[in-house]
């Protein structure tokens, strides 16, 4: 990765977003400049919307404990449960 700045985390957005740009160059044939005819406001709410959803699901995996699945010591059940203390009996 190239080193625009003395942060990482901005060098890694700053690449993210020429390489978005040229990826757009070749998908539409125009840059952002030259491309007027789309309501850049409704395309905008379109894309928060996606990321809602994807962030949405990042912190719902985060917050979701494992799930564990066991046998009981009689071998007779399979027990599902998110809580390690329930693996320990």
């Amino acid at each position: 990765m190239l080193k625009y700045t003395e942060d990482a985390v901005v060098n890694e957005v700053v690449t993210r977003i020429l390489r978005r740009s040229a990826d757009g160059i070749v998908k539409f044939g125009k840059t952002m400049e030259r491309a007027n005819d789309r309501d850049w406001l409704d395309e905008a709410i379109e894309e928060l919307s996606d990321t809602l959803v994807y962030l949405t699901k990042m912190k719902r995996v985060r917050d979701t404990p494992p799930v564990t699945t066991y046998r009981s010591k009689n071998g007779s059940a399979v027990v599902s449960c998110p809580c390690a203390d329930c693996v320990r009996r």
